[in-house]
């Protein structure tokens, strides 16, 4: 006779628990689709867009020279963009080198910690499999998979501003 930790057989188990033991497998799941679908391959294309290449070699040219306050691009000053950005891909070419991976792995990074978050914003706000299917809609979204490949700003700036409507809605409906 097969019994669960709870001391339960299998089938007196009620559908709100079978699926909590799911929950956690879903989500590793969903977060391995995610690595996968926004890392394997992300150095081997060139870089392919006007901003990813300026954005690359700014934070390159910031690797190089050490001036973490005023980011350059052609070694005159480019204050386009936010200068955070341009720390977390140097921090990258320190660890990686300098190279397509190292200049898209900030945006890899904060794109799979945005399917996380989308995760957790949804699980708080309408439940656990509201959370997964909506993260996994995410996800799939083509656009998302697109910039979470390319060194560009938008997939940092998009995990901030769902941090920030996350902790608004917390403060607001939160219990704390």
């Amino acid at each position: 006779m097969e019994l669960h930790m709870n001391g339960q057989h299998p089938s007196s188990q009620t559908p709100a628990q079978a699926n909590r033991s799911i929950q956690p497998l879903a989500l590793i799941l969903l977060l391995t689709l995610a690595a996968v679908l926004f890392f394997v391959g992300l150095g081997s294309l060139g870089l392919t867009d006007r901003d990813e290449g300026r954005n690359a070699e700014a934070g390159r040219e910031m690797y190089e020279t050490g001036n973490y306050i005023s980011p350059t691009f052609n070694y005159e000053p480019r204050f386009a963009k936010p200068v955070f950005v341009y720390w977390l891909m140097s921090l990258s070419y320190h660890v990686f080198g300098v190279s397509e991976f190292a200049a898209r792995f900030p945006s890899a990074i904060f794109g799979v910690g945005l399917i996380l978050l989308q995760y957790l914003f949804l699980t708080r706000c309408r439940g656990p499999v509201v959370g997964l299917f909506g993260a996994a809609m995410l996800l799939l979204n083509l656009e998302i998979i697109g910039l979470s490949r390319m060194a560009l700003t938008d997939s940092v700036l998009i995990f901030f501003t769902t941090l920030s409507l996350y902790g608004f809605w917390l403060g607001l409906y939160g219990e704390g």
